[in-house]
Order: structure tokens, then C-alpha cells, then sequence
């Protein structure tokens, strides 16, 4: 089966509701770097004074904020459970699997585990 680019980079999460008793939805990396560059752009021509402008390109301001999560994206953050939301965490994990990350990322969570030097074993 061939996943598109699409589904896989919504399969990643930046936010998960806190409990699975409340309201709150599972928030995807890309939905929510875009929102923060939405804010940032906002915040750049509306807030932040002219002196800062002049100093801080805003194309850089706002790709800075863009990437401020790019982290999130990581095999350990990806499979980090939350507080209380066995069944958030667990949608999170098949979204993962049927975008085809299984591999990557249990390779990466048994490495890391078992002490294995990631960056040694790669370079």
C-alpha cells in the first residue's frame, strides 16, 4: 500500500489531549507549526516594535517560529505517552504504523533503550 507525503506528515503529532475524558482533539506536527507561523507573522506586524523589525528580518522570525517543534518529529517524542490518555496514545501509535513509520521508529525507541550510541552506529 503506498501512503501519500500528506498522510504521512499528518501521522505526526504536536499535541494530545492531556486526559481521553476531555474534548480535546490530537493536533498534527504540520497543522501546528503552521499555526505558529500564522501567530508569528501576526505578531511581527502588529506587536513587535519597529526598532525590533529592523533588526529581526521577518521571514526569519516567522521560519524560526515555524520551526521552533521541528523536534517533535523525533522516534522518542512520537511514542511518548501522555499523561492520562491511553486511548489518545494509542490512535497515535496506529496513525504511525499505517503511515508506514513502524519500522523507523521501533528501531530507533530499541536503540535508545538498550543503549545503543545512535549517532556512533550512524556516522
Amino acid at each position: 500500500m503506498t501512503v501519500s507525503l500528506e498522510y504521512k506528515l499528518n501521522a505526526l503529532w504536536a499535541k494530545k489531549p492531556q486526559s481521553d475524558d476531555t474534548n480535546q482533539c490530537i493536533v498534527p506536527l504540520p497543522t501546528h507549526l503552521l499555526n505558529t507561523a500564522i501567530v508569528a507573522a501576526h505578531l511581527y506586524d502588529t506587536w513587535l516594535s519597529k526598532n525590533l523589525q529592523m533588526q529581526v528580518p521577518r521571514d526569519l522570525f516567522i521560519f524560526l517560529a515555524y520551526a521552533h517543534d521541528i523536534g517533535k518529529a523525533s522516534p522518542i517524542f512520537q511514542t511518548s505517552k501522555g499523561y492520562n490518555s491511553p486511548v489518545a496514545d494509542g490512535k497515535v501509535l496506529k496513525d504511525l504504523q499505517n503511515a508506514g513509520y513502524t519500522n523507523w521508529i521501533f528501531q530507533e525507541i530499541t536503540e535508545v533503550k538498550h543503549g545503543t550510541n545512535l549517532f556512533h552506529s550512524r556516522f
